[in-house]
């Protein structure tokens, strides 16, 4: 399989990108996915750190089925962004 992307290694090894919510999702039982806005999560070497609430749908999820995609909004999505965070319960 052919990589159509440029892979860079930073200095230092730790890359913590702001403030902007990244987009977990995760495999609801049922099937559906779930959409968890978390605004707490950093890249440290070759893993991602992710601040997970202990009482919320995602983990919960994580616990039943460990796989998870995360998305990184671009800047302009923000608003929508904002709209998920009173679902996140």
């Amino acid at each position: 399989m052919d990589a159509d992307f440029e892979q860079k290694t930073i200095k230092p090894s730790i890359l913590y990108y702001g403030t902007p919510v990244i987009l977990l999702t995760t495999l609801n039982e049922d099937g559906t996915t779930n959409i968890s806005p978390l605004s707490s999560s950093w890249a440290l070497g070759d893993c991602l750190v992710l601040g997970l609430g202990l009482g919320g749908k995602a983990i919960e999820n994580l616990r039943n089925h460990p796989e998870c995609v995360v998305n990184v909004p671009s800047p302009e999505l923000w608003e929508n962004v904002e709209l998920l965070a009173s679902l996140n319960r």
